[in-house]
């Protein structure tokens, strides 16, 4: 049984081992093909490993990981009409959301700066990749449901599947102090989206 953080000793590497082979088989095994299906028999088998304090399985581990040590879409982002910045002061994260839209509303670029946690920066990658070429309608549906992981409220299973590797995030919700750094992002998104709509809806009115 693969629990806790993996060591870097022979032990470890063996229990790295044992898991990726053990998830290469459940592929097979476990029904549905893809992340999806292996995610779901890696969750049955009890294949976990921790990061940050928080249980997750073997696979959304390695997505975490890769987001966090190689980010996609960290920096500037030219032409940005949008943008924000949100803080956890408890531990120190910060993350600033930048898009640039299109005059139809549509998600032209989407980066994010700032430094944190494993988890605050690898759910900011995934939200610049999850919002990219969508609405801003639909990316902020998107945050809704992200949020949705975390306060218990139910899901439903097409909108779960639909989240994609943003799945990885859910073993967050069992740990508050945790929460906060995964959702950062998608706070800074909505206040992004909404500001710059109050504020134009205001200069109208004007």
């Amino acid at each position: 049984m693969l629990c806790g953080t993996a060591g870097v000793d022979g032990g470890g590497k063996k229990r790295r081992y044992w898991a990726r082979s053990a998830a290469k088989g459940l592929a097979h095994a476990c029904g549905p093909t893809g992340r999806a299906g292996l995610a779901a028999g890696l969750r049955r088998r009890r294949i976990v490993t921790t990061l940050g304090g928080v249980e997750l399985s073997d696979l959304y581990q390695e997505i975490i990981l890769d987001h966090s040590r190689h980010p996609r879409h960290h920096g500037a982002c030219a032409g940005e009409t949008h943008g924000a910045q949100a803080d956890n002061p408890t531990c120190g994260d910060e993350v600033a959301v930048h898009l640039r839209l299109s005059p139809a509303g549509r998600v032209e670029e989407a980066t994010f700066t700032g430094q944190g946690c494993a988890l605050s920066q690898a759910s900011a990658s995934l939200l610049t990749m999850k919002i990219r070429g969508r609405s801003a309608a639909e990316a902020l549906a998107t945050a809704g449901q992200v949020h949705r992981l975390f306060t218990g409220e139910a899901v439903p299973a097409e909108q779960l599947e639909a989240l994609g590797d943003l799945q990885a995030l859910q073993g967050a919700a069992k740990f508050p102090q945790r929460v906060k750094c995964v959702t950062l992002a998608w706070h800074a998104l909505e206040e992004a989206l909404t500001r710059k709509a109050s504020a134009e809806s205001g200069s109208q009115a004007t």
